[in-house]
């Protein structure tokens, strides 16, 4: 999944909007309500209607892993299905927590650019 380099409102990619709406509801990364989270970030997306489909898809995608991984919540589970369920969620939140850590050292250096310019 690529990250998009287009700032939407306040939201530069669609883990952008994630770690807001983490941070929102005061949730550790580590430690995300896919329920509260998916549901958060489609309503978002129903407001976010007017823009270019091609700006949105990469929102959309994550949309989509957010509503698998959810829905697997919601189905019985069978042993192996349980650990693919863990690991799509699992490989999401490692995506978010390296973006979370690039944005912070970008945001460093883009302070000490300032600051010394």
């Amino acid at each position: 999944m690529e990250l998009p380099n287009i700032k939407i409102n306040d939201f530069e990619g669609p883990f952008d909007l994630l770690l807001h709406l983490i941070k929102k509801n005061q949730m550790s990364i580590r430690n995300v309500k896919i329920f509260e989270i998916t549901n958060q970030y489609l309503k978002y997306l129903n407001e976010m209607k007017a823009m270019d489909l091609e700006i949105t898809s990469e929102f959309i995608v994550v949309a989509a892993t957010l509503i698998e991984i959810k829905s697997k919540y919601l189905l019985p589970k069978v042993k192996k299905e349980a650990e693919n369920e863990e690991d799509d969620e699992r490989n999401l939140l490692e995506k978010l927590i390296m973006y979370k850590e690039i944005k912070g050292v970008s945001m460093f250096f883009k302070e000490r650019y300032i600051s010394a310019g």
